[in-house]
């Protein structure tokens, strides 16, 4: 089974990504390049030959955090491929979830790897694929827990941690003894799944006591990904953070020129009637001062203000704290990309749905440093779909579009369809007479005083509701006397939309490898198509 399903079933609001996908004339006015154009990708790669990086410092450390992650011989060789001066990468990161995160997590990196592979052969010269993992990111309530399959539900797992960690950047966030009983928890859940146990082996390798959620985070995914070539990138290393210092130093001594650049390209894209996806305001530095937990900075004056504890930084006290200790600062949502892309060689970026719309914000960002921006790639998305799901959409007639654009309302759905056919159609029937009429009343009324057609346009809704009602309290008691129909519904909105949310956004890959083992892996990698952004269900 591989059922492609449109952007509209699957991100209804995200109109910026429609309009990128669909190459819209407004948006291409604003963001005039775009991943389907091979010139756009060459220009890019132009501007980077123009453009120093640190390849050679980048390569070792990069082959050295690598090592750390236990990461295969292609990893390593990948690292080190950075230090050719006519390398490109292609670059994407996520959060350190607990046990490698949602699914999403995956289908990014395998988006990487695949188009880093595409691009090479197309461009006839080196690309790399890179992941950076969010490891200064301080949102520990979005990382220390795991959601899991089970029959009919999702059960959580979660890590507690002490109240002080959630100021601390998740690389400082050390795995207690607790990680233990998670991990057994899981084992309990995943059961006699036919590769429980070396997924199971591969999870205590990585989450051990002592090792940090990013660190942990870092050595699953290079078991996972073994044989992608995939190059992890840590970048709360002290030694990555001084060669980031002169960004540092420039968003610090000019006040902010990111903000100011994000601003002018927000007021452009909300003048189209774009919403922005990331708020931004004047006088805030898109860094963060770790002391020791995150905090925000404000200029003052002629200097800075800590929003959080309100303590007072001169200019030139900040300026030396960057040079003397650079660790002790991360970029925000809005600098971060910009940071990335001015060490890494970055053709193209692999983005979901909400970054894509916060990167056409911070396009101008780009230029302030004289970075050349990458041109954005959708992430792969995808459903998995195991035997017996696929199994359970034949039996009920529902395709997996259906049940995505039914989320919560799948039960219901399904009801509908069990309706009697006499009944079924007397209410279609009864329906479809009431709106011909109404349409003729509403005509008629309209003619005699153009004020009356909004009332009866108004009197055609409550009718059309009412059958609508109807049908709904019909399909409610259909479900009240066909419990099987029930767990139907819900074994199908547990696997393919848990807590109507998106599979990829709420399971990890944990649970479909111990059921498939690596083919897994391989299966998602096939099925992802780098040129088409539409969602894609795939048997595993």
């Amino acid at each position: 089974m591989s059922e492609r399903i449109p952007l509209e079933v699957v991100a209804p609001g995200k109109r910026l990504l429609l309009d990128y996908a669909a190459r819209s004339p407004a948006l291409a006015r604003i963001h005039a390049r775009h991943y389907a154009n091979p010139t756009d990708l060459r220009a890019v790669a132009g501007e980077i030959d123009g453009r120093e990086y640190p390849r050679s410092t980048l390569a070792e450390i990069l082959e050295e955090q690598n090592r750390g992650f236990a990461g295969d011989g292609e990893a390593l060789r990948g690292a080190r491929r950075l230090s050719d001066v006519r390398a490109l990468a292609v670059v994407g990161g996520q959060q350190a979830g607990l046990f490698g995160g949602p699914l999403y997590t995956i289908h990014k990196a395998l988006t990487i790897a695949k188009l880093a592979a595409e691009l090479e052969r197309d461009l006839e010269r080196p690309v790399v694929p890179v992941f950076w993992i969010a490891s200064d990111d301080h949102d520990l309530a979005e990382v220390d827990h795991c959601d899991l399959p089970d029959s009919s539900r999702t059960l959580r797992v979660r890590l507690e941690s002490p109240s002080t960690a959630s100021r601390l950047p998740v690389c400082e966030v050390a795995l207690g003894d607790g990680i233990l009983a998670a991990i057994d928890r899981t084992r309990e859940i995943l059961g006699q799944a036919p590769f429980a146990r070396e997924a199971l082996d591969a999870l205590r390798d990585a989450y051990r006591p002592g090792a940090s959620y990013s660190g942990a985070f870092g050595r699953w995914m290079q078991h996972v990904l073994r044989g992608q070539g995939v190059v992890l990138v840590d970048p709360s290393d002290i030694r990555i953070k001084r060669l980031l210092t002169p960004l540092f130093r420039a968003e610090i001594r000019d006040g902010s020129p990111v903000s100011r650049a994000v601003l002018r390209r927000t007021s452009l894209l909300e003048g189209a009637g774009y919403r922005a996806q990331v708020e931004v305001h004047e006088g805030i530095l898109a860094l963060f001062l770790h002391d020791p937990g995150r905090e925000s900075i404000a200029t003052s004056g002629d200097g800075f203000l800590l929003k959080a504890t309100g303590r007072k930084i001169p200019k030139a006290e900040l300026l030396d704290l960057a040079e003397e200790a650079p660790e002790r600062f991360s970029p925000n949502a809005l600098l971060r990309p910009v940071c990335q892309d001015s060490l890494f060689p970055t053709v193209a970026t692999v983005l979901g749905p909400s970054e894509i719309a916060y990167h056409f914000q911070i396009a101008e960002a780009y230029a302030a440093f004289a970075v050349p921006q990458p041109i954005l790639i959708p992430r792969a998305s995808l459903t998995l779909v195991e035997p017996r799901t696929a199994s359970l959409l034949r039996r009920t007639g529902a395709s997996l579009a259906d049940v995505l654009s039914w989320g919560g309302r799948t039960e219901v759905e399904l009801a509908r369809r069990r309706i009697p056919a006499d009944l079924a159609e007397a209410l279609e029937r009864g329906r479809g007479e009431e709106v011909g009429r109404w349409a003729s009343l509403r005509r008629e009324a309209g003619e005699l005083d153009p004020t009356l057609r909004r009332t009866a346009e108004l009197a055609s809704g409550r009718i059309d509701r009412q059958y609508r009602f109807l049908a709904g309290k019909v399909a409610k008691a259909v479900l009240r006397r066909d419990g099987e129909l029930r767990s139907q519904a819900a074994r199908l909105t547990a696997s393919l939309c848990p807590r109507s949310s998106l599979q990829e956004r709420v399971h990890p890959l944990l649970p479909y490898l111990a059921a498939c083992g690596p083919e897994v892996m391989r299966r998602i990698r096939e099925a992802i198509d780098t040129a088409d952004p539409s969602h894609v269900g795939v048997e595993v």
